[in-house]
């Protein structure tokens, strides 16, 4: 279900943002911020749906972890990593955990 987050950053304007909240979260504006946070919301939730899969049994667990390297390596990003930080609650905790602790 990433179609949607690639949808996003397919509009050139919305690209931007995506790139100068990626390296500065605190440089966006306002409106800035509220475009960024929904392809945020997008990318996040995107994963949160694979990770249910993986629950589930429908996903391959070796490529979960695959994926989460990926992940990882984006939320390292400043811009990211600060958007992360103050928003990260509105996740579900075993993602999280997922994330930050390597659990995958």
């Amino acid at each position: 279900s990433f179609s949607r987050y690639r949808a996003l950053l397919s509009q050139s304007s919305r690209a931007a943002i995506y790139l100068k909240g990626s390296s500065d979260y605190g440089a966006l504006s306002d409106v800035e911020r509220v475009q960024f946070g929904a392809i945020m919301d997008e990318y996040l939730f995107s994963y949160s749906s694979l990770q249910h899969r993986v629950l589930e049994g429908t996903f391959d667990k070796v490529d979960w972890n695959v994926h989460l390297v990926g992940l990882r390596e984006f939320l390292a990003e400043p811009g990211v990593a600060d958007w992360w930080m103050q928003h990260k609650h509105r996740f579900r905790p075993g993602l999280v955990s997922d994330i930050e602790q390597g659990d995958g």
